[in-house]
């Protein structure tokens, strides 16, 4: 009886521990996931931060400090609790400069772990400062730490020796994917250089990006090849010096013969220097890739159209000439009328009048405004809308001195330096005007007796609009250019093929 009473007991005990043991495996399984979320999350949040994106470094550790608490791991003092708020006091304080917020996070991470420290490869000497402060909010009565030294700056670049010759260049071999890369030159005395040019193209492009090299302190010429351009298997540049008259001196590589970057795969902050090249650089790679995001948003924009610059706005004005064909447009006559008055000299088209036949030939369109309000479509495609607005023929008094037009324009540039042509074809309604000298004509059919006088009248071709045109930019700055154009139109059904020749002052922006 006693054994059997002994048993029963120790059956008891074991089914106790059995069901502690199974109640506490699930939630120790629950802790291990939510503290390998919370170290993923405070990786991704630092990543962020580090490459300056301060406000989705802040959003993940929010999202952190959340989870710490619903899972108790604050109240349970764990590290990675602590770390939450740290972290989230350094972005606080280092991306916002909200020292307040930062050190009352301080505070909540060191009221988890007393003995929470800042991140050695975080740390500042502000960072450090607020820390301490936070120490004695606490009362954790520790010495405050010293302040941690600044990080090394980076190498300069070496001094031109002096003894330069010609074009020196060092160069890119290889290059990480979606890291600008910095290409360096330099050049000797006895070039006369204007102007320093980069060209580069990546796979898939047929023509090359120009960007200008500068000129630094030191007399080196640095170029920038874009990030987004570092891209695919290969990249290809060369360099080219030209003189005052755009004419080439010197060039290393051609666009038949480039240097070859090979491209590698990577992510940001795998290493890679900030300008792009693959070793030789023993910085952390996540603060080489904050300097590289710092680049990229300095970086000037590079081409003449779409980085920067969307639309343009030409104020033009033109002259032109063309066929004449048909008739004029006026019924001339000399003296007074059967209604009395006098119309001595002027065009009048009362009942019986008839206009006068010319002689097809070339005449004149004297002046138009031609105003263009344009928009980039890409590096070289943009559409425009261009009006034609006649404003004088020069025709005699009475006669018709205006003419207008709408024209909806397609271009195509040429290059992306700041001289570009383009070529393009237009379509639209309106009329052309031409001056025509009619000669000595009898000013009123229905009096013969009547002086015959040498007139000046106008002939009228239209409403269809279109053709073909092309012309030259000239980027004096990037706001303000200058633009010249031979626009060729023909019109029906009063059929005509004319030239215009236009000037214009562009406002790019």
């Amino acid at each position: 009886m006693l054994h059997a009473r002994v048993r029963s007991r120790r059956v008891t005990l074991l089914g106790a521990v059995v069901l502690v043991l199974a109640a506490a495996a699930p939630a120790a399984a629950q802790d291990a996931a939510t503290i390998k979320r919370l170290e993923q999350m405070n990786k991704r949040a630092m990543e962020d931060y580090d490459l300056l994106e301060f406000d989705s470094a802040r959003k993940t550790l929010t999202d952190a400090v959340a989870l710490v608490r619903s899972s108790g791991l604050e109240e349970g003092g764990h590290p990675i609790a602590a770390k939450t708020y740290l972290n989230l006091g350094v972005v606080y304080i280092g991306g916002f400069k909200d020292k307040d917020r930062g050190r009352m996070q301080f505070v909540r991470g060191l009221k988890v772990r007393p003995d929470a420290k800042l991140d050695g490869a975080l740390a500042t000497p502000e960072l450090q400062e607020v820390f301490n402060d936070a120490l004695k909010e606490v009362g954790k009565g520790r010495k405050p730490e010293p302040p941690k030294p600044e990080p090394p700056k980076p190498k300069p670049e070496p001094e031109p020796s002096g003894k330069v010759e010609g074009l020196v260049h060092e160069p890119v071999n290889e290059a990480r994917a979606g890291f600008p890369i910095v290409v360096k030159a330099e050049l000797g005395a006895e070039i006369n250089a204007a102007k320093v040019l980069l060209f580069y193209r990546g796979t898939g492009r047929e023509d090359y990006v120009l960007a200008d090299m500068a000129k630094n302190k030191k007399g080196v010429y640095t170029g920038q090849i874009p990030a987004d351009a570092v891209q695919g298997k290969v990249l290809q540049y060369y360099i080219e010096v030209r003189d005052t008259r755009g004419r080439p001196l010197i060039a290393n590589g051609s666009s038949g013969s480039p240097n070859i970057i090979s491209v590698l795969e990577a992510a940001a902050g795998d290493g890679s220097n900030p300008d792009g090249r693959v070793g030789g650089d023993d910085e952390d790679p996540l603060k080489a890739a904050r300097i590289k995001k710092q680049r990229e948003q300095e970086q000037p924009p590079t081409g003449p159209t779409i980085r920067g610059r969307r639309f343009w706005l030409t104020v033009g004005f033109g002259t032109g000439f063309g066929l004449a064909t048909g008739n004029s447009e006026c019924a001339w006559n000399e003296g007074g009328q059967p209604d009395g008055k006098n119309y001595s000299g002027y065009c009048v088209t009362w009942t019986g009048s008839k206009a006068t036949p010319i002689k097809t030939g070339f005449a004149s369109a004297p002046m138009h405004l031609s105003p263009e309000l344009g928009f980039y479509l890409g590096e070289r495609f943009a559409l425009s809308v261009q009006a034609r607005i006649q404003v004088l023929t020069l025709a005699d008094p009475g006669a018709a001195n205006a003419a207008p037009g709408v024209l909806g324009r397609a271009l195509y540039f040429f290059g992306k330096e700041k001289v570009r042509y383009y070529v393009g074809g237009a379509v639209g309604g309106g009329y052309i005007r031409h001056r025509v000298a009619l000669g000595k004509v009898a000013t009123n059919a229905d009096v013969p007796a009547i002086q015959s006088r040498d007139i000046v009248d106008t002939v009228k071709a239209g409403p269809f609009l279109f053709g073909p045109f092309a012309g030259v930019y000239y980027d004096i700055t990037r706001v303000v250019g200058l633009q010249a154009e031979v626009n060729a139109l023909a019109a029906a059904p009063d059929a005509t093929f004319n030239i215009d020749i236009n000037f214009g002052l562009n406002l790019n922006f």
